[in-house]
């Protein structure tokens, strides 16, 4: 099950590969500080 923001941002990857990169990259940096 995804949660809201994981299918928006399954979308925004198929719509900016390059956007779903920084907004991947960002998330995932917030996951290792905590």
């Amino acid at each position: 099950v995804f949660s809201e923001a994981e299918r928006e941002a399954c979308r925004t990857k198929l719509q900016n590969p390059g956007l779903f990169r920084r907004t991947w990259d960002h998330f995932q940096a917030k996951l290792e500080d905590t």
